[in-house]
């Protein structure tokens, strides 16, 4: 009896790998709230579990079934990893820049009219050397989490921009760009920020800078009340997400929109379909390299993010180490979808 243990295992094993890989992807799939913690692991993790057991079964226990599990769990993180589209842009531009006569510094800004640069950072306890840190990055918008305060802003916008430089802020978020800024709404629980934008050239877009509550993998997945925090915590950030693009104002023309910030959870989730028919996210249409945000040091959740309307069109967009917060920086470059001069006609 104890000899057919063996040969029931090689068999057993991947079956219930590939079981599991039924279920996880039944919950990507569907979002539902009761399986939120399964689905904020990123998949590539579930990816590197099920290929290192595949790989045991295969190589210890001889079986092979294990096989078809490996190859099913690599080509899924392969396939469905949110870092996967960003890796191969930065492999392929890369390539192209080694191989191009004309050496082009990656992350150059495009100098035209009609493209713009937008930043987003989570300061981490309102650190202003933080914020000190993004003028080097040569932006237009810069969007703040746990910034400074009002008096530091005021130094910021200077520091960015001189005189053309204007700032808005609540308790919890706060805009900076180069141009006349104007504070129009304030979502109450998240402290998010809305703002209209009129750069010194008169183009008009709307902007929304916001932080919504942290709602992360834990790693005592086996605790009710982890699920209990998990599925609480989506459901009030689905509210507030959607509570926070209402404050978008519809107009017979809609002017550009940007709305981004600490979304406190990563790539996938369910509380990002409010955003989904109008808006793109801008990283996953035109980031290159490793896109996670948090936290610095391990970073293995891209929770800091910039959507925009159908009005801009992502061109690049980059992550890059902070010095002074334990969150990375998003770096983003818009190009206009419609040529200079009809953005600002008949509001």
């Amino acid at each position: 009896m104890f000899r057919m243990i063996p040969s029931f295992m090689a068999v057993a094993a991947p079956i219930a790998l590939l079981a599991l890989h039924f279920v996880v992807m039944m919950c990507y799939i569907n979002h539902w709230d009761q399986f939120v913690t399964i689905t904020l692991i990123p998949i590539w993790i579930w990816a590197l579990i099920g290929i290192v057991l595949s790989l045991f079964s295969l190589l210890v226990l001889k079986g092979k079934l294990a096989i078809l599990s490996l190859l099913t769990w690599l080509g899924t993180g392969l396939i469905c990893a949110d870092e996967t589209p960003a890796l191969v842009r930065e492999i392929k531009d890369s390539y192209l820049r080694s191989n191009s006569a004309t050496k082009q510094e990656r992350g150059a800004k495009p100098n035209d009219g009609n493209h713009l640069r937008v930043i987003t950072l989570n300061c981490t306890k309102r650190s202003i050397e933080a914020a000190k840190e993004l003028k080097s990055l040569d932006p237009d918008i810069v969007f703040l989490q746990d910034g400074p305060p009002n008096p530091e802003l005021r130094q910021l916008a200077q520091h960015f921009f001189g005189d053309q430089g204007s700032y808005v802020s609540s308790r919890q978020c706060s805009i900076i760009a180069r141009g006349k800024l104007s504070q129009v709404d304030t979502e109450p629980l998240s402290s998010s920020v809305y703002a209209t934008l009129e750069t010194v050239d008169g183009k008009k877009f709307d902007l929304i800078n916001l932080h919504l509550q942290r709602s992360i993998p834990r790693i005592d997945i086996w605790n009710p009340e982890c699920w209990k925090t998990h599925i609480a915590a989506r459901k009030q950030n689905r509210s507030q997400l959607r509570a926070i693009a209402g404050m978008f104002p519809q107009r017979a023309f809609n002017w550009p929109r940007i709305i981004g910030g600490d979304f406190g959870t990563p790539p996938g989730d369910a509380i990002f379909q409010v955003l989904s028919p109008n808006f793109d996210d801008s990283f996953k249409s035109a980031g290159q390299g490793w896109g996670n945000t948090y936290s610095k040091s391990f970073p293995i959740l891209r929770i800091d993010q910039l959507w925009a309307s159908e009005e801009l069109i992502a061109v690049s967009g980059l992550v890059i180490p902070s010095t002074h917060s334990s969150h990375r920086i998003v770096v983003c470059d818009y190009r206009l979808a419609h040529p200079k001069g009809l953005l600002t006609q008949a509001y």
